[in-house]
């Protein structure tokens, strides 16, 4: 439960590529290493550098959790690079009310 989150801290290539690998991973492939963490793994990925086809990727994710965690950040914590890709891939998010500080 705490390898995913260190990844995050880990700021090298490749943590930052097992989280790409990981959250390209269907729930059950997920499952045979331990219970899924994706949304922790989300978490984690988004304090790498990320290039503008990462962020798309994650907003166009099949997978609910890592969409829905990503808006969420995208929309509590925006960047230049964050809004234009919800502008570009779910631009209704724009629209969502931001997390109170």
């Amino acid at each position: 439960m705490y390898v995913i989150p260190a990844l995050g801290e880990l700021r090298c290539e490749a943590s930052k590529q097992f989280l790409l690998n990981y959250l390209a991973l269907g729930e059950a492939q997920a499952r045979e290493l331990a219970p899924p963490q994706f949304e922790a793994a989300t978490q984690a990925l988004l304090q790498h550098h990320l290039t503008s086809e990462e962020f798309k990727r994650l907003l166009r994710s099949p997978n609910s959790a890592v969409r829905g965690t990503a808006i969420l950040e995208f929309v509590d914590h925006p960047t230049p690079a964050r809004i234009a890709a919800l502008r570009s891939v779910a631009p209704w998010a724009l629209d969502l009310p931001q997390a109170r500080r």
